[in-house]
């Protein structure tokens, strides 16, 4: 998704599977001129927005599988989203 907007590109989606763990996969940089201001954005900016939704998406994840051991990752910008993400998790859901 993409929204100029807000100038915010965030994608991402989360598999589960049979071995008991769910893998939240973050996209990386998009061909578009928001993804590539909201990478600029990034050398600068405390947070940007995708930054701040991967956080909230990995929250609500964790959430909703509660049971499940979480991976998190992603590619490129995806990468730093997975790790902002992660580090912006409580304590109890990142030492799960």
């Amino acid at each position: 998704m993409s929204d100029a907007e807000t100038t915010e590109q965030f994608a991402a989606m989360t598999f589960r599977f049979p071995a008991g763990f769910s893998y939240l996969a973050f996209r990386g940089t998009d061909s578009t001129i928001v993804g590539w201001k909201e990478d600029f954005n990034m050398s600068y900016l405390e947070a940007v927005p995708a930054q701040v939704r991967a956080a909230e998406y990995t929250a609500e994840i964790a959430r909703v599988c509660r049971w499940h051991k979480l991976r998190i990752g992603g590619h490129s910008k995806g990468g730093n989203l997975a790790a902002w993400a992660g580090l912006h998790l409580p304590h109890k859901v990142y030492d799960r």
